[in-house]
Parts: C-alpha cells; sequence; structure tokens
C-alpha cells in the first residue's frame, strides 16, 4: 500500500480497504503505442475510507500527468448548452462581467472559452505546453501554472471569482490547491467547484467509476469538508448532470466581525458610569 493517511485531514485510514481491483488499467489516458503493449501492466487499485473526515479514497500514487486536465476531443451540444446556461447564471448572479475570473485547470479551452463569453475577462492556468498553447492559438488568455505551494501568486490575480470543473479528485494535494487558490482571490471572492458525484456511483454500483487517474470519490459532505478547511463557505450545493455531478458555488471566508462587543462593553461602561456618578455628585 502506498499511502497509509488521508491525504485531507491527515487521519489514518480503517485498516481494511473497501475495496480491492486487480489488474485494472494504468490510466486513463496516454495509451501505450502498438511496440510497448507487452511493457504494459495493469495496477490494483485499493479504495480506503479516512477514519477521520471520511473522505474516499485510493492508496495510490497519481498518474504521471496529473497536473494536466485531459477532457475529451470535444464537448456534446448538450454539455456545451449546460454550460453556456451556468456560466451566464453564475456571472449574473455575482455581477461578474467586467471581473476577474481564472479557471484553474484549462485544458484545451473547451470551456474557458465559454465562460469567456460572459465574463470579458477571464483567464486560465494549465500544466501542458500543448494545451496552453493550443489555447493561445484561441485568443484565450492561458498560462502554463501549476499551483503546488499554497504562496504562489498567478499571473494577472488577485481574480474576482474562479472555477474547476472535474479536476480537483485528480490532485494529490487538494489543500494546497484550495489554500492556493483561496490566497489568489480578492476578500469577496467567489468559485465553482465541480467533481464527481460518489454518492450516485454508490447508488448505480459503478465500480468502472474506480480508475487511477481519480484519487477522490467526493460525497456532498466530503466535499463540503474539504472546502470549509480550506477557508471556503458554502452558497450552494447542487447535483447536475443527469446526478453525474456535484457542483458547489462558494464564497471566501471572511474574519468574523465581533466588534458589537465592545459596543456593548462600552455602552455598559458609560451606563455604570453616569448611575455612579449620580450618587457622587449627591
Amino acid at each position: 500500500m502506498s499511502v497509509t493517511n488521508c491525504r485531507v485531514c491527515g487521519q489514518k485510514f480503517f485498516d481494511e480497504a473497501l475495496l480491492q481491483f486487480k489488474n485494472m488499467p494504468k490510466s486513463a489516458q496516454y495509451f501505450p503505442d502498438s511496440h510497448l503493449l507487452n511493457e504494459d501492466n495493469g495496477v490494483d487499485l485499493d479504495v480506503f475510507q479516512c477514519s477521520g473526515c471520511g473522505l474516499i479514497q485510493l492508496s495510490n500514487y497519481p498518474v504521471p500527468y496529473y497536473k494536466e486536465v485531459i477532457r475529451a476531443a470535444g464537448i456534446s451540444a448538450e454539455m456545451s448548452e449546460f454550460r453556456k446556461n451556468q456560466f451566464k447564471e453564475f456571472v449574473d448572479t455575482y455581477s461578474l462581467w467586467n471581473k476577474r475570473v481564472i479557471e484553474i485547470g484549462s485544458g484545451k479551452g473547451e470551456f474557458l472559452s465559454i465562460m469567456k463569453t460572459f465574463a470579458e475577462d477571464t483567464s486560465g492556468i494549465e500544466y501542458s505546453n500543448e494545451s496552453v498553447e493550443h489555447c493561445k492559438s484561441l485568443g484565450l488568455n492561458v498560462t502554463e501554472e501549476y499551483i503546488d505551494n499554497c504562496n504562489i501568486q498567478l499571473s494577472n490575480s488577485p481574480f474576482d471569482a474562479f472555477f474547476i470543473l472535474n479536476f480537483l479528485e485528480h490532485m494529490p494535494e487538494p489543500n494546497v490547491v484550495l489554500q492556493g487558490i483561496y490566497n489568489n482571490l480578492t476578500d469577496d471572492g467567489v468559485g465553482l467547484v465541480e467533481v464527481p458525484n460518489f454518492d450516485m456511483i454508490i447508488s448505480c454500483n459503478l465500480f468502472s467509476e474506480f480508475i487511477n487517474d481519480h484519487l477522490f470519490y467526493f460525497t456532498k459532505d466530503s466535499l463540503t469538508s474539504l472546502l470549509n478547511l480550506n477557508g471556503f463557505e458554502i452558497i450552494s450545493l447542487n447535483i447536475v448532470w443527469h446526478g453525474y455531478i456535484i457542483s458547489a458555488e462558494v464564497r471566501k471566508r471572511k474574519q468574523i466581525d465581533l466588534s458589537s462587543f465592545y459596543k456593548s462593553q462600552l455602552s455598559l461602561t458609560n451606563e455604570l458610569s453616569e448611575y455612579i456618578n449620580r450618587f457622587e455628585s449627591g
């Protein structure tokens, strides 16, 4: 077993694996060429649950290309229409038309190009140089970056909003990524975070959804815990896209204002002083 502690909260896994799949595909991308097939071997997937926060995750190490966003060759007309409606509502709700918006993991610009039609000052980061160059060829503002430490300063920051779509489950250090995002937002920053819905995977017994590329399997509760832990408050949490995706709208947590305690203390002090002064003056 590779990893024995939760990648999010640090607590130990329960002793026994929930599931063990033998000789599974090594990856979902970058398949070997025909002359390398004889050297290609499957991997065992060990599915564990954290004894602390309850998050379901693989104990395997991430695939070599985990920093890259690789989507299907194209998105369907249905998905495109869904994103148009979703992004328009997101931009309208938080008045982002002229604000800075960033996509974390832009791939080849499939979703970034849609968001840009509603929020003109939208940019993205992507680790793959090839994908970055493709985005630039489309006129999209994408830089070759990945959040590998929480103090990173992203190009064009700070941002008023961010979105990260079906990428978080690939990342071995989600705390670092989310804290890095947090530190590159304005004080009123908001975000859209989406991951596959593990509750649906459970209800439909979709064992084929366990793949080496996906380290984490989020429920609404475990996604909420992760986001809260890293400085984000949940505005809304919905199941979308035929039940397959958990979609969270979040805001950057602000420090609570307790100045009313001082005001209350001062008011009471003044009242007591006035009361005492009446006796002294008499």
